[in-house]
């Protein structure tokens, strides 16, 4: 018995995480993925143009997720991949409230790194922050955060942690 049922399921979530919820990219705009390996995927999304910022959270419950993948369990998901459970959560608030956020991003000074990592790593997390206005974006990816980018990674936890509801 093949794995793919469970392949499919993986990968159809991760999308929509990915795919997060429409934002504007002609205003200016900031995107945090995160895919831990044992916890919830999030997708934290901040959008804005003028004193008003719109965000937006899209999270696969993956450690709530129900089905059964064993061998015998992924027989009836052969031909029908179940439905995956994603948390879609939105709002505004005054773009005062992320004043601080957009001060380190503009103080950003950080190379682009390639000289290869001293380890190999399996758990932990895998990051992806994007920041861009119209036609120009930078797009950064790590795992374990280089000493010379804990800018990123102060960044990243704070998008995580970021509540404007």
């Amino acid at each position: 018995m093949s794995n793919e049922p469970y392949i499919r399921f993986i990968s159809t979530a991760m999308d929509l995480v990915r795919k997060g919820q429409h934002i504007n990219t002609r205003d200016s705009y900031i995107q945090a993925l995160f895919e831990p390996s044992f916890n919830d995927p999030l997708l934290v999304q901040l959008n804005w143009n003028g004193k008003d910022v719109k965000w937006f959270r899209t999270t696969w419950l993956k450690t709530a997720e129900t089905y059964d993948f064993s061998v015998v369990g992924s027989l009836k998901y052969l031909h029908d991949t179940p439905k995956p459970t994603i948390k879609y959560e939105n709002g505004e608030a005054d773009i005062s409230r992320i004043e601080s956020l957009m001060q380190l991003i503009r103080n950003i000074s950080i190379p682009p790194r390639i000289d290869k990592p001293g380890f190999f790593a399996l758990d932990g997390s895998n990051y992806t922050l994007t920041i861009g206005v119209d036609d120009i974006k930078t797009i950064y990816k790590w795992h374990t955060c280089p000493e010379e980018w804990q800018e990123l990674q102060t960044i990243t936890d704070m998008l995580y942690d970021l509540d404007l509801s």
